[in-house]
C-alpha cells in the first residue's frame, strides 16, 4: 500500500452529532482525512456509517458539529452543489439506469454535474454540443480505465453484478471528483470480482488523485485496501488506526461478536 505524505486534511469533521428524535445516529464524531487517503468506515449495522455519508452528501443536516472540505464550511452548501465542489458517491442499492447503455450511464455522471453547474447560467446550442462531445470522450476514458470499454454499447441491465458495481464507480468518478464516497461497493460480488475491485480502486486513486471514503462489510476488502480505519458502534467511534491495529482491538472484536449473537 502506498504511503501518502501528511498534509492539510481534505476533509475535517469536528464534534458531529445527528439525532433522529431522541436517537443519536452519530454522537461527537471527529475525523480527519488526508488527501490521497483511502479511509475505511466500518461497524455493525446501525452504527451510523450511512448517516455519515448522508451528512457529507448534504442529504442530512447535522444537529451539531462542523465539516470542512478543502478548508470551506461544507455545511453552508446544499445537496445539489456537492458534486460541483468535488464530492461524488455511490449507494448501497444500484442507482444505474438499467435500460441505458454502459457508455450512456457513465455520461450521466457528467450530465448531472452539468445540470448542477447550469442552474445559474444560460448556455447556447453550440455549447451543449461541445459538452456532449466532451462527455462521450471522458466516459470512454473511464470505461477504459475500468476495463469496461468492450461493454460500452450493452444495456447496463445485462452486465454481471460485479461489473455493474464498477460501472457505478465509473459514473461517480467521471466528473473528476476529489473525494469519492463508496457505500458497500463489494455488495453482491464474487471473490474474484472483489479482488478486481480492490485493484481498480488502487488504480483510480492513483490515476485520478482521489481521496476515498469506503463503507464496506467485507472485512477482507476493507483490510486489503484501507490506509486507515474508523470503527463506529452506536454512532460513536470506538477505534481508529491502521488495519492491523484495529483488527485486534478488543472493542472492535466485541462489537462484531455482539452483532452475531
Amino acid at each position: 500500500m502506498q504511503d501518502h505524505p501528511s498534509q492539510a486534511p481534505i476533509l475535517q469533521i469536528e464534534d458531529l452529532s445527528v439525532y433522529f428524535g431522541g436517537l443519536a445516529a452519530l454522537s461527537g464524531f471527529n475525523m480527519k482525512v488526508n488527501r490521497g487517503e483511502i479511509r475505511g468506515i466500518i461497524g455493525p449495522n446501525g452504527a451510523g456509517k450511512t448517516t455519515l455519508f448522508n451528512v457529507i452528501s448534504r442529504f442530512y443536516t447535522p444537529s451539531s458539529g462542523k465539516i470542512r472540505f478543502e478548508n470551506q464550511d461544507h455545511l453552508t452548501f446544499k445537496a445539489h452543489q456537492v458534486i460541483t465542489l468535488g464530492i461524488s458517491r455511490t449507494f448501497q442499492k444500484s442507482e444505474l439506469f438499467k435500460s441505458l447503455s454502459v457508455l450512456e450511464n457513465v455520461q450521466m455522471g457528467l450530465h448531472i454535474q452539468m445540470k448542477a453547474s447550469f442552474l445559474s447560467a444560460s448556455i447556447q446550442l453550440k455549447g451543449i454540443q461541445e459538452e456532449e462531445r466532451h462527455s462521450r470522450q471522458r466516459a470512454m476514458e473511464i470505461l477504459e480505465i475500468l476495463s469496461l470499454q468492450k461493454y460500452r454499447g450493452m444495456p447496463a441491465s445485462l452486465l454481471p453484478i460485479g461489473k455493474q458495481r464498477l460501472l457505478e464507480i465509473g459514473r461517480a468518478v467521471v466528473s473528476h471528483p476529489k473525494l469519492l464516497l463508496l457505500d458497500e461497493p463489494a455488495s453482491g460480488m464474487t471473490y474474484a470480482e472483489k479482488s478486481n475491485l480492490v485493484d481498480m480502486l488502487f488504480k483510480i486513486r492513483e490515476q485520478m488523485d482521489l481521496t476515498i471514503l469506503l463503507v464496506e462489510h467485507d472485512m477482507k476488502v476493507v483490510m486489503n485496501i484501507s490506509d486507515g480505519l474508523t470503527v463506529l458502534n452506536y454512532g460513536k467511534i470506538i477505534a481508529e488506526g491502521e488495519p492491523a491495529e484495529v483488527r485486534n482491538n478488543p472493542l472492535v472484536i466485541e462489537a462484531y461478536m455482539g452483532k452475531s449473537r
